[in-house]
């Protein structure tokens, strides 16, 4: 995501991410942009633009390789970057991307597109108010403001109204223990802050309007 002459990237939840980022010129937002193999839909939304879809990379954005863990039991134990799938007959790595842990969103060596980044609880807020959230919300947990989901939400997987192109779908999340959960019911998109090993994040619920700000230990 960017504003202005300042740069920054990209989606996340609880033990998993999704990713929005900016152009690397802030008029071609809106344009693809590719990225290690994969052109990405970009939409600018007030004065911030966001990748459009989920991130679907196996490798860091310096071509370190990210590990596949499916055992749920080695998932649980993690304390580095890592990303999973369901494995399902109905999950479309095309469509959903990966499900990433917090510790590959935290890596140095960033998940995004050089020059981006994931964007912080604070761009979060930026985003909310562009939505009509009230200010006074922004900084509230659980579910907060009117219709910012319905905004949000992709219309063909969800029950969204896609008003700004963000096109959010419900891919679900891995779990701590490792299970996965959720998946076309719910959405979840990791920011970059975190405090006292605490990581901020945001969710979409099904049949419900309200966008979620949250915060996983």
């Amino acid at each position: 995501k960017k504003k202005k002459n300042t740069w920054f990237v990209y989606e996340i939840g609880q033990d998993t991410t999704f990713s929005y980022t900016c152009a690397p010129f802030f008029g071609d937002c809106g344009e693809p942009v590719s990225y290690q193999g994969y052109d990405y839909a970009t939409v600018l939304i007030g004065d911030q633009c966001w990748f459009a879809e989920n991130l679907r990379t196996s490798a860091y954005a310096d071509g370190s390789s990210i590990p596949l863990v499916n055992d749920h039991e080695d998932w649980s134990v993690l304390s580095t970057g890592a990303y999973g799938d369901y494995g399902c007959d109905w999950y479309d790595l095309e469509t959903y991307g990966h499900l990433y842990n917090w510790y590959a969103v935290n890596d140095a060596r960033s998940l995004c597109p050089q020059d981006w980044h994931a964007p912080s609880d604070t761009e979060w807020m930026v985003l909310e108010i562009e939505l009509s959230m009230d200010a006074s919300e922004t900084d509230t947990t659980g579910y907060r403001g009117t219709d910012e989901g319905t905004k949000l939400k992709d219309a063909l997987f969800w029950d969204g109204i896609d008003a700004v192109g963000f096109s959010a779908l419900p891919g679900g999340l891995r779990i701590v223990s490792g299970g996965y959960t959720n998946s076309w019911n719910t959405g979840y998109w990791w920011s970059s802050t975190s405090s006292g090993g605490v990581a901020s994040y945001r969710s979409m619920n099904y049949n419900n309007p309200r966008f979620r700000r949250e915060k996983n230990g």
